[in-house]
This record gives C-alpha cells, sequence and structure tokens, in this order.
C-alpha cells in the first residue's frame, strides 16, 4: 500500500513538473527501503525479544525504529525522511524546485499527517526540525563497512569515548553546531552559558544512531550477528552519549569538550 502511493506520488511530480524521471528505478529503491527496515526489525526482535526469556526492552526501546519504541509515530516521521530522501536525489540538479516541493510536503502534507497523530503546533514544529536534521546530515555516525567492524570491534565504556573523541569529533561538532540542531535542542542563554534540553537530546541521538544501524544493516547480509552486534555497540554509544550529557549539566558547549576531550 505504501510503496503503491509513493509510486503515485511520482507520477504526480513527473507529470505535473514534467521530469524526466526513472519511476521504476525510484519505485524499486523505495520498496527495497522499507524492506531494509522491515528486515532489521526482524532481526531485533529475533535476537533481544526473548534472550533466555530475559528480552533486552532497553535495547529495542533505544531503537526508534522497533515495536518497543513509539513505533507509530516513529515510523511515519520514517516514511516522511524517506520521500524527502528520495525526492533530494530525483531533483539533486534542481534546488529551487526541490526546494518547493520539500516546503510543500513539509508545510501541507506533514501537517496533516501529525495533525492526525494529534499533534498541536509546537510538535509539529519538532518534528519537522528533526526530519530537516536527519535530511541534512553529510552521513551517518558510520558510514561503511570498515567503519562497522572497527565500532564492533570496541570492548568497553572507555574504548568508546576514546573512539568518538578520535574518529568521531567532526561528526560531533557538525551535529552540535548545526542551526537546526540548536532549534531542536532548546538551547537557551543563561548566566553566559548555552543551555540545552535534555529529553530533545536524547531522541536526537537516539534518531541518528538509530538511522546509522538501519543503513549499515545492509551490509554483510549473510551474517545476521553483524545487526546484533552493531545494535549492541550503539546501544553502547548511545548510553555514552546520555552519561556525557548528565556529566555535562546540559551545557552545550560543556558537552562538545567532553565528548570530543578538549
Amino acid at each position: 500500500f505504501i510503496s503503491e502511493k509513493y509510486a503515485e506520488f511520482l507520477s504526480i511530480i513527473k507529470d505535473h513538473f514534467s521530469l524526466d524521471i526513472d519511476q521504476i528505478k525510484y519505485r524499486d529503491e523505495f520498496i527495497q527501503e522499507l524492506q531494509l527496515l522491515h528486515n532489521l526489525n526482524l532481526n531485533l526482535n529475533k535476537e533481544f525479544s526473548n534472550i533466555s526469556k530475559k528480552p533486552r526492552k532497553d535495547i529495542l526501546q533505544f531503537v526508534v525504529f522497533s515495536s518497543e519504541a513509539n513505533y507509530r509515530e516513529n515510523l511515519i516521521i520514517y516514511l516522511i525522511w524517506l520521500v524527502l530522501s528520495s525526492l533530494d536525489e530525483i531533483l539533486k540538479n534542481d534546488s529551487d524546485l526541490k526546494y518547493y516541493i520539500n516546503d510543500r510536503v513539509l508545510s501541507k502534507s506533514v501537517h496533516k499527517i501529525l495533525e492526525r497523530l494529534g499533534k498541536g503546533d509546537w510538535d509539529e514544529y519538532k518534528k519537522n526540525t528533526l526530519i530537516k536534521i536527519i535530511l541534512e546530515l553529510e552521513n551517518n555516525f558510520i558510514d561503511s563497512e570498515f567503519e562497522v567492524a572497527e565500532l564492533i570491534s570496541l570492548k568497553s565504556q572507555n574504548d568508546i569515548s576514546n573512539y568518538i573523541s578520535t574518529e568521531r569529533s567532526k561528526f560531533i561538532k557538525n551535529l552540535l553546531n548545526d542551526d537546526y540542531v540548536k532549534l531542536y535542542l532548546d538551547i537557551n542563554y543563561y548566566e553566559d552559558v548555552w543551555f540545552y534540553n535534555k529529553e530533545m537530546y536524547q531522541e536526537l541521538i537516539e534518531w541518528v544512531l538509530s538511522i546509522s544501524l538501519l543503513k549499515n544493516s545492509i551490509h554483510e547480509k549473510s551474517k545476521k550477528s553483524m545487526i546484533k552486534d552493531l545494535a549492541l555497540k550503539l546501544f553502547m554509544v548511545n548510553k555514552y552519549f546520555l552519561q556525557s550529557s548528565d556529566q555535562s549539566g546540559f551545557q552545550l558547549e560543556k558537552l562538545e569538550a567532553i565528548l570530543v576531550h578538549t
């Protein structure tokens, strides 16, 4: 059903703007992305729902796409992001048209979807900002099979800390200094210090790491254990991010200093 609606959407865009696009190619890629999400959830449930009848719900809840998280709402945000990502690719050579369509999708369609979920103006603004953040990330927290293997090889929280401060310092700096991220984190200036919202930070980090898990779950298809290992390590990364946040006293500059060891 979702893929059929996406195909209809592509057809409307193509006809209305007289675009020369391969609808079958983009439809198939869209279906592949949906299948990737489906397979990820199957694997997560298999690995963590019944570990000797002691399920790791903490790991399942950390992954925003899992059935233990806020699944329905997060799935809708994911689908909106997926459609807009596809549009970015389709319209990459026409920035004006891309801006026009993205603006229409965000301001009209997204409004209607979130309204049906009972979201008010403030929640809608937050979700739109989140979508813009994950759309504009230059890359994922981890972005290749080599980086997956490197992360999986880490053993302790100290290893995680050193890895983030060295291998991911540029990513951290770009993320925390992004204008949309600052809006999403509700930063406010008090007594010469920039403070941020703890809950918004936690939600943002969970999205960033969950997308990395999703995008990298396509690697090494024959090794099902890789998804389990990667989920466990990203859970450790998430834990370190949250511990660093508590340590920072929710001060933005102090948080960056802790994460990149400056």
